[in-house]
């Protein structure tokens, strides 16, 4: 299909949901229409990047491409939340968001922000069909890895839960209980542990990742293991809550790593299983904040009146009031050069890096902060802080083209292990781009994915040499 017809198609649908919006407004009071345009906006892109994106694929939608997950990603963190304001008619009490329920932000305030995600959205699409042109994946072939590179993953993972016994012992009190308990521990390590244990949380999660794939290239033999495996995850979340991320991860992972290397998945089964995830996922954060859980904390019942896509859509809400009454001035450099700055340590610095997440938490809500609670920032954060809708557009553009030049270069040609693992790992940590800053990706690759590839190959390489070893002897 020619690039400019993908433009006038995605125009088209939403000048078609303008039109729906316009004969349905008589119907709707005034408050409850300015949300409820924004909600239309998002739904309408949201299809319109579907058809388009389904006509580029050659009628056979990829569910597990990654500027698809990227997109839905987008549009549920957009939608729910209005949604949900909208069935409630927009009160808020003490049992919401404390935020919520002390400033009482108008339809229009919230409504801003909702425009907000549909234009990122838009922005987003755009770019990623152009740049995307008709690269498919469908199912690929991908070379089963050696038993060493599995036993290799294993046994970092063990290393690596040594390595936090061991600050334990000798620091006391990093592995405490609770959603907090970690984050509070941190705070009182020497520098350089910080730095090495925070990076390490993440590498956690990408040999978690790692070995998942690697199984899953063996499915027939590992088919027991792997089920095994999430089903104890799941069990241990639900009797211990505390961060989802890892159980979410690892599940949607695997469902993606099925569809591309054993079998490809049909919309009913995308469907119920990531409807049932959605369920768990946000069942779990209600059973987390009830407190009844035996691990649970009181410490972020205050802000946890609603589920996590609200909770990051308020944080924006909240952030545009802070701006009006000039208190986020500080923050400009780090909103444009950030995620750059996080790529060099603290310590080869003049400066104090500002991590955007931390600044907002305990410079507004310090008491909070100490209890080990935290708030997300992102890319609507950024924006809404930043120069505006400007600020939208081309953070939405810039990370279409990136993730359309990403699904052009895994589309291309043969696919190692490596290669699809990396894929994985990007489709899986995306949302990273809503939840913490629009391009925290690049620091997370270089301070995450490969330490871990690099701890895999070389350990699998030193285990190869001693068995070579000890079978000439």
């Amino acid at each position: 299909m020619p690039y400019h017809r993908i433009s006038l198609q995605l125009l088209a649908a939403i000048i078609a949901g303008a039109i729906v919006s316009g004969l349905i407004t008589p119907r709707v009071e005034a408050h409850s229409l300015d949300l409820l345009l924004p909600l239309i906006g998002l739904l309408v892109t949201g299809l319109a990047f579907t058809a388009i994106l389904q006509r580029l694929s050659g009628g056979s939608l990829q569910y597990c491409e990654l500027g698809f997950v990227f997109g839905g990603i987008v549009l549920l963190y957009g939608a729910f939340p209005l949604a949900s304001l909208l069935a409630r008619g927009q009160t808020f009490t003490v049992l919401d968001d404390v935020r919520l329920y002390a400033a009482q932000p108008g339809s229009a305030e919230i409504a801003a922000v909702g425009w907000y995600y549909a234009i990122f959205l838009a922005c987003f699409a755009i770019a990623y069909l152009v740049t995307r042109g008709n690269s498919t994946q469908r199912r690929v072939e991908l070379p089963v890895p050696g038993l060493d590179v599995i036993a290799a993953t294993v046994l970092l993972l063990l290393l690596i839960q040594i390595f936090f016994l061991a600050i334990e012992f000798l620091f006391g009190g990093a592995a405490a209980q609770g959603y907090g308990g970690r984050y509070r521990a941190y705070l009182h390590l020497p520098r350089l542990v910080h730095q090495i244990a925070n990076h390490l949380d993440g590498v956690i999660l990408t040999l978690n990742l790692l070995l998942i794939t690697a199984l899953v290239t063996r499915w027939n033999q590992a088919r027991a293991w792997i089920i095994g495996w999430l089903v104890l995850e799941a069990v241990l979340a639900w009797a211990f809550p505390g961060s989802r991320t890892r159980l979410f991860l690892l599940l949607v992972g695997f469902v993606i790593s099925y569809h591309y290397l054993v079998q490809p998945l049909k919309l009913r089964s995308i469907v119920t299983v990531g409807g049932l995830g959605l369920v768990f996922f946000l069942a779990l954060g209600v059973w987390r904040a009830s407190g009844l859980a035996g691990g649970a904390e009181t410490s972020g019942r205050l802000f946890a009146g609603g589920t996590e896509f609200e909770s990051l859509f308020i944080n924006a809400v909240d952030l545009a009031r802070l701006k009006e009454s000039k208190l986020t001035d500080e923050i400009i450099p780090t909103l444009y050069f950030g995620d750059l700055m996080r790529l060099v340590p603290q310590q080869l610095l003049p400066w104090v890096k500002i991590d955007l997440a931390d600044w907002y938490v305990n410079k507004f809500y310090p008491d909070y902060a100490k209890l080990g609670g935290g708030l997300a920032f992102g890319a609507i954060a950024e924006s809404v802080v930043g120069i505006g809708i400007a600020d939208i557009i081309w953070r939405g553009l810039a990370v279409g083209v990136g993730f359309g030049l990403l699904q052009r270069h895994f589309a291309r040609g043969q696919v190692s292990y490596w290669r699809f693992a990396l894929y994985l790992w990007i489709v899986l940590l995306s949302y990273h781009t809503l939840r913490n800053s629009t391009f925290t990706l690049l620091p997370l690759f270089f301070y995450q994915f490969i330490p871990a590839a690099i701890g895999v190959l070389a350990l699998s390489r030193l285990l190869r040499a001693i068995i070579a070893t000890r079978l000439w002897r």
